[in-house]
């Protein structure tokens, strides 16, 4: 019984992210916040969606990486965009270790340096 009842939780929790990763997907790059996600999941289900349950499973998405935490706010929350929608706006790391820290850190620092040869290529009427 106590199984069934677990398993039957992870479907829910696999189902409520699938849905709101769609709703992210369709909100492009004007993206969603919990409060906004909460209330498309009410709009859809007719019950209202506590802040635990947009916000807990926006942090999990955000944590697997299916979307991204901007650092820009909207009505005092994040918004979060799918990876596709970030463009060139500044996003919040994923706080799941120093390791993916120092990796986004190192990744930031290798596009710089991309950026700036870019640019001097540019310069010289040899960019493609």
């Amino acid at each position: 019984m106590q199984l069934m009842i677990n398993i039957e939780k992870m479907r829910e929790l696999s189902d409520r992210k699938a849905e709101v990763l769609a709703l992210v997907s369709r909100a492009g790059k004007a993206g969603l916040t919990w409060h906004e996600t909460s209330a498309l999941l009410e709009a859809e289900h007719g019950k209202a969606a506590h802040h635990g349950t947009s916000s807990g499973t926006l942090s999990l998405l955000h944590k697997s990486g299916h979307v991204v935490m901007l650092a820009e706010k909207r009505g005092k929350s994040h918004v979060y965009v799918v990876p596709t929608e970030v463009h060139d706006r500044d996003t919040r790391p994923r706080r799941t270790n120093r390791g993916d820290i120092a990796l986004l850190d190192e990744l930031r620092r290798v596009t710089a340096e991309r950026d700036a040869a870019l640019a001097a290529l540019a310069a010289h009427g040899l960019a493609a």
